[in-house]
């Protein structure tokens, strides 16, 4: 495959299908979250699934807006 065809046939990491995530994968990323919430230093890293509902709006993130998305991981700190 020449470099062309490569550039043409690849996907961004941010394209996304516009489905949810299925009961059976939502799970396995809540244990790899439960089980991977360690930063480098030793803090804890609370990560939540967030999933939109068909209809709502994009979430206005700090780098824009993310579209054809129904879930996110973002990490949840309490307000101090």
């Amino acid at each position: 495959m020449s470099i062309l065809d490569t550039i043409k046939n690849r996907t961004s990491c941010r394209t996304f299908k516009p489905a949810p995530l299925s009961p059976t994968d939502k799970r396995s990323l809540e244990v790899f979250i439960r089980e991977n919430d360690t930063g480098l230093d030793g803090e804890r890293i609370p990560l939540v699934i967030i999933e939109k509902k068909a209809g709502e709006k994009p979430m206005k993130l700090d780098y824009g807006i993310i579209k054809g998305h129904s879930t996110y991981v973002m990490e949840h700190r309490k307000p101090p």
